[in-house]
């Protein structure tokens, strides 16, 4: 089984770009899960539990970029990012995210 590396953001941001490209990020995975949870209840008629704790989860990371945010604003201090994504490939496992 193979796994690939890829990097998805990588570098030095002001607070403000920092914030922007963050939330962005996680705003759209919180709604893939609103999304998924919706079409659970239209499908099945109940909520998806996975989707539901996955979006508080989101949630609570917001808060924590929140605080990480304020403090480098406070400090003017520019945010290193670095998002990798990691793939493989597994063979009859259940899609969870």
């Amino acid at each position: 089984m193979k796994t690939n590396h890829l990097t998805l953001m990588k570098g030095l941001f002001s607070a403000k770009d920092a914030l922007d490209i963050l939330m962005n990020a996680f705003a759209r995975k919180i709604q893939f899960h609103e999304m998924k949870n919706f079409s659970a209840i239209v499908r099945e008629g109940k909520e998806d539990a996975h989707s539901l704790q996955r979006i508080e989860e989101l949630q609570k990371c917001k808060e924590t970029i929140l605080e990480i945010i304020k403090e480098a604003e406070k400090n003017e201090s520019l945010i290193d990012i670095l998002t990798e994504v990691r793939i493989t490939v597994k063979e009859h496992s259940k899609i969870l995210d």
